[in-house]
C-alpha cells in the first residue's frame, strides 16, 4: 500500500546501472595512483605481494618446501614487424600454486573486489589494475600451468589456450610498455635511479624470510639474485608491539647507516614492502616501520590508504610521532653510548697538563696584544664585550696555571716522603733475624704463606684515558668509531690542540654576543669518526664538542693559507651547535630553520674569525696578486716608498712608476 491507501502501480520496466568498463579501467589504472607514479615498480610490488600469497598456498598444499619460494622480474625489447617499431615488455614470475581458468576468470579478472583471506594482505581487488596498466594497449599473456592466457587489446575478449610447456605457478608477460617507464627519473632522497636501481630497492626492502605460515622467498632481477637491504644488522628498537587499535599493532626499528647519508623511512605491510620516504635534516639512518594488522581493506580504520602510499589514523599518527622524536634527538635515541668515554674539564688533573696551560696562556696574552684581531673585534656588536670575556679567561688560565704548579710541588714533596719512609721501612725489614723454616707463630707453613702472599694473575683491563686537557676541554672518546691509537698527538702534546679549543670556543662565544644572549657552556673534544661536532648534555653540563682529527686532517690541511675559509667552516659548525645550546633539539625543520636564522645573522662575524684563526692556529694568509707585486716593485731601486694607490695605477692603466 502507498502512503495514500492506494497499492503500488505494477512496474513498467526493469532498469539497471550499466558500467564503461574502458572508462572504469583507465580510472582504476592511472587515476588510483597518480599520473606521476613510477608504474613499473607500482607493478612490482603488486605482483611480489600476489605471488607471496600464491606461494604459501603452494607451500600449505606441500607443492613448495618452507624456503624455496621464487619471484623474478625481467624486462627487456623485441621488435615487432607489424608495427615496424621496438617494444618493451616485462615479465613477473612466480613459482606458487598458480591459476586454473575457472580462477582465472572469476578472481582473477574481478577488479574492485577482495578475493584474499583473512590471512592475506592488502585485499582491495585493484592490484591487477595496477600491473596490467604497465601495457598501454592492455597486450599481455599469463601462463599458469599448461593454460595460455592471451590478451590482444580488446578488455572484453580475452582467449584461453593451450600452452606449449607446462608452468608451475604464474609467468604474466606485459607488452607494449611506455619507453618512459625505463628511462631514468628522480626519486627524493635518492637522486637520479635507472629502473634496474628502483626495482632492485623495492625488492630489497622487503622482508622475505621464512615466519610462521609464509615460505621464505628469494627474489630476483634481470636473473640476478637481491639481497635484503637489513639483513644481518642490528637495530635500534623504537617500538615493538604497539597496538594502534583491537587489529593493529606496530614495530618501529632504527638502521644506522654505514655511508654517514640521510635515511629514509620504510613502511611494510607484515614484511612486505608498501613505500618508504626520504628523512629530512641530518638524520643517518634508516626508520623501518612493520605494520601487522587483521582488518579488512574495507574497514574504516585500516592503517592504508587504498593506494598504499601513506598511512592513515592512529597508526599514521603514532609512526609520525615516533618518527618525529627520532630527527629531534637522534643522539639520546639511537646512539649507543656503551663504547663512549667522556671526561670532563675537572681541576683535579691539573698536574699533567702544566706545561700545556703555560704555553696557551703565553699564546693568548700575544693574541690579545695583536692589533688586528683587536680592531677586528671592535668593528662588530659585542666584540668589546667578548674582548673583556677573552682577558678574563686569561686571567683564570694564569690562576690555573699557578694552581696546576702547587699541585705538582705538592705532589713532588709527597713522593718524597713516601720515599723516605719506605727507605726507613726497608731498612727495619733487614735488621730483623729470619725466622726458621717450619711454622710460623700462625701454624702456617712458609710454603703456604707464600701461595697466600704470591701476587694474583694480572687480566687485561681497559687502559684509563686521563684528560690531558684537564681544567680547560672535556674529550669524548667513542671506541668504537675511534681507533684509540690515533689519540696519541693529541695527547702527547696537548698545548698544541688547546689553541683549537680556544678558538672553538671563542667562535661559539662570538655567535652568542652577536645574538646578545647569555648562556653558559663549556667546550671540549669529541674523537669519533662518524662525528664532526656535538653537542652534549650531560650531568647538568652543557659541552659544545669539535673533533680535532676531522679539523685537522680535512680543514686545516685543505685551507692550510686560507684563513677565511677555516674561519667560515669554523663558524658553520659552531652556529649549527650553538642553535642546540639555545634549546632546539634535534635536526627537524624546525631547527633547521633556526639554524639558518643564526648563520645569517652572524655572518658578519667572518672576518673577526679569520683573525682569530690567523692569530690562534697560525694560518697565515696567501699573499694577493697585488701584495706580490708590491713586493716585487718595492724592492727596486727608487721605489722603495711604492704604495698601493700608485700601484693600481700601474696594473690598470700601464702608468710607468
Amino acid at each position: 500500500m502507498s502512503r495514500h491507501g492506494r497499492r503500488n502501480p505494477p512496474p513498467i520496466a526493469k532498469m539497471g546501472l550499466t558500467v564503461d568498463k574502458a572508462a572504469m579501467w583507465h580510472i582504476m589504472s592511472s587515476r588510483l595512483y597518480g599520473s606521476d607514479v613510477d608504474r613499473l615498480t607500482l607493478a612490482v610490488r603488486e605482483a611480489l605481494q600476489n605471488s607471496r600469497d600464491a606461494i604459501k598456498d603452494a607451500y600449505k598444499a606441500e607443492i613448495r618446501t618452507k624456503s624455496d619460494g621464487k619471484f623474478e622480474v625481467t624486462w627487456g625489447e623485441k621488435y615487432v614487424q607489424a608495427r615496424e617499431q621496438y617494444e618493451y615488455w616485462v615479465t613477473l614470475t612466480d613459482n606458487g600454486i598458480g591459476m586454473t581458468p575457472d580462477i582465472f576468470e572469476h578472481k582473477f579478472l574481478q577488479l574492485g573486489g577482495t578475493t584474499k583471506g583473512a590471512d592475506d594482505e592488502g585485499g582491495f581487488g585493484i592490484a591487477k589494475a595496477a600491473i596490467l596498466s604497465l601495457s598501454r594497449s592492455f597486450r599481455w599473456t599469463l601462463h599458469s600451468g599448461a593454460y595460455l592466457f592471451v590478451a590482444d587489446g580488446d578488455i572484453e575478449h580475452i582467449e584461453q589456450r593451450h600452452a606449449d610447456s607446462f608452468h608451475q605457478g604464474v609467468k604474466l608477460t606485459i607488452y607494449d610498455v611506455p619507453p618512459e617507464a625505463f628511462q631514468g627519473r628522480y626519486v627524493g632522497g635518492r637522486g637520479y635511479a635507472y629502473p634496474a636501481d628502483r626495482v632492485a630497492h623495492v625488492l630489497a626492502a622487503n622482508n622475505l624470510a621464512p615466519r610462521a605460515g609464509y615460505p621464505g622467498i628469494r627474489v630476483y632481477s634481470q636473473g640476478e639474485e637481491i639481497s635484503t637491504l637489513f639483513h644481518g644488522q642490528r637495530p635500534k628498537i623504537l617500538l615493538q608491539g604497539s597496538p594502534t587499535d583491537a587489529k593493529t599493532t606496530i614495530d618501529i626499528r632504527a638502521y644506522k647507516r654505514a655511508d654517514g647519508k640521510t635515511g629514509r623511512q620504510y613502511v611494510r605491510l607484515a614484511g612486505l614492502y608498501q613505500f618508504d620516504d626520504g628523512l629530512y635534516g641530518d638524520t643517518p639512518v634508516d626508520i623501518v616501520v612493520d605494520i601487522y594488522t587483521k582488518l579488512s581493506a574495507r574497514d574504516d580504520a585500516y592503517p592504508l590508504t587504498a593506494s598504499r602510499n601513506e598511512l592513515t589514523g592512529e597508526t599514521g599518527n603514532l609512526v609520525h610521532q615516533v618518527v618525529r622524536e627520532v630527527m629531534r634527538d637522534q643522539v639520546s635515541s639511537l646512539k649507543e653510548d656503551d663504547e663512549a668515554e667522556t671526561h670532563f674539564a675537572d681541576a683535579g688533573e691539573l698536574a699533567e697538563v702544566e706545561r700545556a696551560y703555560q704555553r696557551a696562556t703565553q699564546r693568548m696574552a700575544r693574541m690579545l696584544a695583536d692589533p688586528r684581531l683587536l680592531n677586528r673585534m671592535k668593528m662588530v656588536a659585542g666584540g668589546g664585550e667578548l674582548l673583556r670575556q677573552m682577558e678574563a679567561r686569561h686571567r683564570r688560565m694564569q690562576d690555573k696555571w699557578r694552581e696546576a704548579q702547587r699541585a705538582r710541588e705538592a705532589a713532588e714533596e709527597q713522593a718524597a716522603r713516601q720515599r723516605t719512609d719506605s727507605d726507613e721501612s726497608w731498612h727495619d725489614r733487614s735488621s730483623k733475624k729470619p725466622e726458621p723454616p717450619g711454622e710460623t707463630e700462625s701454624g702456617i707453613s712458609h710454603r703456604m704463606l707464600r701461595q697466600l702472599q704470591a701476587p694474583e694473575k694480572k687480566t687485561r683491563t681497559r687502559k684509563k684515558l686521563v684528560n690531558p686537557y684537564a681544567g680547560f676541554a672535556a674529550i669524548r672518546v667513542n671506541r668504537k668509531h675511534f681507533n684509540t691509537a690515533r689519540l696519541r698527538p693529541y695527547f702527547d702534546k696537548p698545548d698544541k690542540w688547546l689553541n683549537l679549543a680556544l678558538a672553538w670556543r671563542f667562535a661559539c662565544q662570538m655567535i652568542l654576543n652577536d645574538l646578545d644572549r647569555e648562556e653558559s657552556f663549556e667546550v671540549g673534544f669529541i674523537f669519533d669518526d662518524d662525528t664532526r661536532a656535538l653537542y652534549m648534555q650531560k650531568d647538568g653540563r652543557r659541552v659544545l664538542m669539535i673533533n680535532p682529527d676531522w679539523f685537522a686532517k680535512s680543514i686545516l690541511r685543505a685551507y692550510k693559507d686560507r684563513p677565511l675559509n677555516v674561519a667560515a667552516v669554523l663558524h658553520a659548525k659552531a652556529a649549527h651547535e650553538v642553535t642546540h645550546l639555545l634549546g632546539y633539539s634535534g635536526h627537524d625543520e624546525r631547527f633547521m630553520v633556526r639554524r639558518e636564522q643564526v648563520a645569517d645573522e652572524t655572518v658578519g662575524l667572518l672576518y673577526p674569525m679569520a683573525s682569530l684563526v690567523e692569530v690562534m692556529l697560525g694560518i697565515k694568509a696567501a699573499p694577493t696578486l697585488e701584495a706580490k707585486e708590491l713586493a716585487r716593485l718595492r724592492k727596486k731601486k727608487g721605489h722603495k716608498n711604492t704604495n698601493l694607490v700608485s700601484l693600481r695605477r700601474h696594473l690598470l692603466h700601464g702608468i710607468k712608476l
